[in-house]
């Protein structure tokens, strides 16, 4: 190179493949350290920790050399500084000790300020709210509650809820919510768990669950009216005394009950209020009252001076926003999932919420999608906040402002971010020996400060577990009590805490916003499976819509005829919570394992769920059925192409409910502007029908003009191997029952089992979950099963015995449901006769079938003597534009097929038959599916009454122990009347204990003579009229259920009304009431 001269300009690293690379020079004289890191697996953050850990090491090894590396402390005293940066700002406050005196403060200062807002119409001011809770206070006390009673108080989105928690408050009880939808069987084990002293109904709908609980006094608020003068109660709650009992989910297959007292709650109010300064603010409060952001719902409304809408979380979707912008709502708490649901089902309301400015979320990690769509709004008023922290330390301990107009894809390693630490409160990050962890770097997060409860209702061992001594006194200021989170975070440069995920061999996890043990869900599947299933593992299936999967093993011994139905229905019926429902219930060889024998849930989450799922990938799609899939798609709780969707393919054998049901609605009438009636989409749950409906506007009709009733009502004698004898004997011993678990069918149970004369009592087809409803005794032998399952999932050898022994059959058991199609039904609710026909065939068993009233309906008749109906099918329906009452109601349907089948094989094989037609059937725990109690339960609750116009005939209505009486009777002194020599199908009309009519005002009279009955008569309890559409929107925001509003509307839309005809031979018939019950009087006869 001759004379050339080398002058240094700049250097670039070397590309190397590893993941770490460090790189040391000398540059005059001075030694340099660099570390370069791959993008993808480190941020600047981490690698700049890295650096500084490598320079502290080398330093503290350099001072101190010939130890082992373990040896070394990772921290240094240095490092201490992120102890300083997780401590919270200190805080002083002038508010009273608690939220409730708080309150009460509020009103002296704003007393005709609006404080509470329902959806029923109800709204209080401050002042009329310390009237209502000095009212509900004293019916307390009267109740015998005193400082310290435990007081449940079941969910409702009445304003009343909010008088009770402060009443109980104001006594010095403890409020413990009790969430309805989480179901009896988990609510017994919270009450069972905690014992409460009164339960408080602020709805009379769930009296009879009230009574079914462990307590000793149950209140029911409708019924508690303000009187005139109202005795103002002084407020006894202070700071140390437990203020709630909330409920999480438990590892060990029970709940376990979070304790906060008035102290922690006030902590956490003060805390946000010192943060974020907020005003008289506008709150919605959407969250159940088992959720703990329904108590920072409430109370920043009420001790802001602020209002607070009550919002029924179980309405469509769509009225949320609507509600939102209605209100002028100006501060939301939810959950991710909550706000993508508010976005995808009515943006447009959304949009138009511009008195919104706070908007916190919590329970889950946010998504870009849902930052794309709050930013897509265009409210540049609104500010969006993460929020984070457990129930165990009241709500939240730290918040974060997310600047989500700044939001860009490329961006997600902020959503991790959740804030820096609240004043009052501390968050430490430790390292599994219970060390403070570098700035940067990862590790457990712990919660201290006076917002952390005191552990768990009766579990001292998972208290121990959970809630340790602060052992990092750092001022006068700071907490003594730390609690364990399980989650992994780490604390940046500036305080901010970021979410990593759980600790390793956590069974915790967060779906839609609310904590799930696992295990429990696993627990509880090998407990109702009654050693079906050998062992049981759940996951949380991940992806931007993470669901639940359980993978189970099955007993080879004990497999069921239809596994994939059997495992549908076991997942369904489990004593849960619905949220806490697996998806998908998957059955596999063996649970796979690591080389440790520890599950390996890594091969769990890459298992395919389309077992059992027939290909169809060479299935050619129309346009519209494409679309169709797309929606399926975008709602069912997958998101990858596990499953192949056919034009055959069915919703429910691929993970679909009635939940996701309304979300397909909702998702049709966003794409489509049609909104097509529920019970429409029950019938159409196989792609191409649904694609029909959604093309033909709901108008596409299926099922009944494709039934030929003459092979539907075919009966033959099948069983071949039984004894052919006569068992027609005067004194049954031996019963066979179906719907043992229902509400007849217990009360059947029941008189059965009180019988001398009944020796063994045959409960067949009895699902999962359910057998807890069966009482223990040795008369009773269960039989796991479902009616819609081939010999009910019973082995030939079984169903042969029975035929052999028994000596009755009461079939009691249905699939009841006015949405499903005849097709959906047909297993359960006719093929299940069919087979007890065969049954009873062989030995001539007299066969007692339970029918329904709803079968005189085809018959068009004012009146309807007690006589076959096989005269009378249902019409045919055509794939027209027109809405038949019929078609809609493919359970009478069922009903009348499976009377026909009964008689018909009376007739051709001599076997003897009752058959029962009940009219509604009253009494406690009636099921929550019934039309008629709906009816009535929301007409009183409401005051106000639907117009039905066009209705004909008579409401009718029977208690279920007259009733069950009337069948017993029937079943076990049958050696006179209801056998002769030529045996054949008698009918028997169960109604006539109340009766009015279904035209005029009838039902509004009827409704009327209750409400003065139980309370006092004047303005109050005067009740009005409002068209059917309106009453139901009403009854929905009230609480009914869903699929009974959707039946009622979708009875609005047909062009014939029903028909409710006259039931001749009841019991308002001095003879017919003589047959069964002797001379004594019926009550309401």
């Amino acid at each position: 190179m001759g004379e050339s001269k080398f002058q240094y300009i700049e250097s670039e690293e070397a590309k190397h493949p590893q993941d770490l690379v460090f790189t040391i020079r000398e540059i005059d004289g001075v030694t340099h350290l660099s570390l370069a890191s791959h993008e993808y697996l480190y941020s600047k953050e981490d690698t700049k920790a890295i650096l500084e850990l490598y320079v502290d090491l080398l330093e503290t090894i350099s001072s101190s050399p010939g130890k082992e590396i373990s040896q070394y402390p990772m921290t240094t005293t240095a490092d201490n500084r992120a102890l300083a940066l997780g401590l919270g700002n200190s805080i002083t406050t002038r508010w009273p000790s608690t939220l409730s005196q708080k309150v009460a403060e509020i009103t002296s200062e704003n007393p005709n300020h609006l404080s509470l807002k329902d959806q029923l119409g109800s709204q209080m001011t401050y002042a009329e709210l310390e009237k209502r809770v000095n009212t509900i206070a004293s019916v307390l006390i009267n109740a015998g509650a005193i400082g310290g009673t435990l007081i449940g108080v079941f969910s409702s989105s009445r304003t009343d809820v909010v008088g009770t928690i402060l009443a109980i408050w104001k006594i010095g009880g403890i409020y413990l919510p009790l969430v309805v939808s989480h179901g009896a069987e988990r609510l017994s084990n919270v009450t069972s768990n905690c014992c409460p002293e009164i339960l408080v109904c602020p709805d009379s709908v769930n009296l009879e669950l009230a009574h079914q609980l462990n307590s000793r006094h149950v209140v029911d608020l409708t019924e508690v009216h303000n009187p005139q003068n109202v005795f103002t109660i002084s407020d006894r709650s202070s700071s140390l005394q437990t203020a709630v009992i909330i409920y999480t989910s438990g590892s060990s297959g029970l709940p376990k009950g979070v304790v906060l007292t008035h102290a922690n709650l006030m902590a956490q109010i003060t805390a946000v209020q010192s943060r974020m300064g907020f005003g008289r603010e506008v709150v919605l409060q959407q969250s159940s009252i088992g959720f703990d952001a329904s108590l920072f719902q409430i109370f920043i409304a009420l001790t802001t001076g602020g209002c607070l809408i009550l919002a029924d979380g179980r309405a469509d979707l769509a009225e949320i926003p609507a509600i939102m912008e209605d209100e002028s709502v100006t501060m939301t708490l939810a959950v991710p999932t909550e706000y993508t649901s508010w976005l995808d089902s009515n943006k447009e309301a959304l949009q138009r919420c511009s008195s919104w400015r706070y908007a916190f979320s919590g329970g889950e990690m946010l998504t870009p999608r849902l930052l794309h769509g709050l930013k897509g709004l265009s409210l540049t008023s609104l500010e969006v906040y993460n929020a984070y922290g457990p129930t165990e330390c009241s709500i939240s301990c730290v918040i974060h402002q997310v600047p989500y107009l700044e939001y860009e894809d490329g961006m997600e390693w902020t959503l991790s971010l959740v804030g820096t630490v609240l004043p009052g409160y501390e968050v430490y990050i430790l390292d599994e020996k219970l060390q403070p962890t570098r700035i940067g770097w990862p590790g457990e997060i712990f919660i201290g400060g006076p917002g952390v409860g005191s552990g768990y209702v009766n579990d001292k061992e998972k208290t121990n577990a959970s809630f340790f001594l602060n052992p990092f006194k750092q001022s006068e200021t700071t907490g003594t009590t730390l609690y364990r989170t399980s989650d992994l975070g780490r604390i940046l440069h500036d305080g901010t805490i970021s979410i990593i995920g759980r600790a390793t061999g956590d069974r915790q996890v967060k779906l839609r916003g609310m904590r799930i043990e696992l295990d429990e869900i696993s627990h509880t599947i090998l407990s109702c499976s009654n050693g079906i299933v050998k062992e049981a593992v759940v996951i949380k299936k991940s992806g931007t819509d993470p669901f639940l999967v359980s993978f189970v093993v099955l007993d080879p011994n004990r497999m069921p005829i239809d596994t994939p139905g059997y495992l549908r229905d076991l997942s369904n019926s489990l004593p849960l919570p619905p949220h806490m429902r697996p998806a998908v219930c998957v059955s596999i060889e063996k649970i796979p394992l690591l080389a440790s024998c520890k599950v390996d849930y890594g091969k769990l989450q890459v298992m395919p769920l389309s077992q059992g799922v027939r290909d169809l990938k060479g299935e050619e799609l129309n346009p519209i059925e494409k679309k169709m899939a797309e929606i399926w798609r975008k709602v069912l709780p997958s998101t990858s192409d596990e499953f192949v969707i056919g034009k055959s393919t069915d919703l429910f054998a691929i993970g679909g409910n009635s939940i996701l049901l309304l979300r397909i609605q909702s998702e049709i009438r966003e794409r489509s502007g049609i909104k097509i009636p529920l019970y429409k989409l029950f019938q159409s749950t196989m792609l191409a029908d649904m694609s029909l409906q959604m093309v033909m506007g709901g108008n596409y009709l299926l099922h009944s003009s494709s039934i030929s009733w003459e092979q539907e009502l075919f009966v033959e004698d099948i069983l071949q191997d039984v004894q052919k004898q006569d068992s027609s004997i005067a004194k049954p011993q031996i019963v066979l029952l179906t719907g043992s678990t229902g509400f007849l069918g217990q009360a059947i149970l029941r008189l059965l089992l009180s019988s001398p004369q009944v020796q063994f009592i045959h409960c067949v087809a009895v699902r999962p979950g359910s057998r807890s409803n069966i009482p223990s005794s040795p008369k009773v032998i269960v039989h796991d099963g479902d009616l819609s399952h081939p010999l009910f999932g019973l082995s030939h050898s079984i169903i042969t015995t029975l035929a052999n022994t028994v000596d009755a059959i009461i079939h009691n058991g249905a699939d009841v449901s006015f949405l499903k199609p005849y097709s959906v039904l047909r297993a359960p609710n006719v093929l299940a006769t069919k087979l007890l026909c065969q049954i009873a065939i062989p030995r001539k068993i007299h066969m007692h079938y339970v029918s329904s009233a709803g079968v005189t309906r085809f018959s068009g008749l004012e009146t309807y003597p007690e006589v076959s109906v096989a005269e009378h099918p249902p019409p045919e329906a055509t794939n027209s534009s027109s809405n038949s009452n019929q078609e809609f109601d493919s359970y009478s349907i069922t009903k009348w097929a499976s009377e026909v089948i009964v008689e018909r094989s009376s007739r051709s094989f001599k076997t003897p038959a009752t058959i029962y037609r009940p009219s509604s059937i009253t009494g406690e725990n009636a099921p929550k599916h019934d039309l008629l109690t709906n009816i009535l339960e929301y007409s009183k609750i409401l005051k106000s009454v639907p117009i039905l116009d066009g209705w004909t005939g008579v409401f009718d209505m029977i208690s279920v122990d007259i009733l069950a009486q009337m069948i017993v009777s029937s079943v076990l002194d049958i050696s006179s009347e209801e056998i002769d020599d030529e045996p054949t199908t008698v009918y028997r009309h169960a109604c006539g204990e109340v009766r009015f009519s279904a035209a005029g005002n009838g039902l509004l009279e009827f409704v009327q003579a209750q409400l003065n009955d139980w309370g006092p008569p004047g303005r109050d309890n005067v009740v009005t009229r409002a068209s059917l559409k309106s009453w139901v929107g009403n009854a929905r925001r009230a609480g009914m259920d869903t699929l009974v509003a959707e039946y009622l509307e979708g009875i609005n839309m047909l062009e014939s009304v029903p028909m409710l005809p006259i039931l001749e031979g009841s019991l308002s018939n001095e003879q017919h009431r003589a047959r069964y019950f002797g001379q004594a009087k019926v009550d309401g006869a």
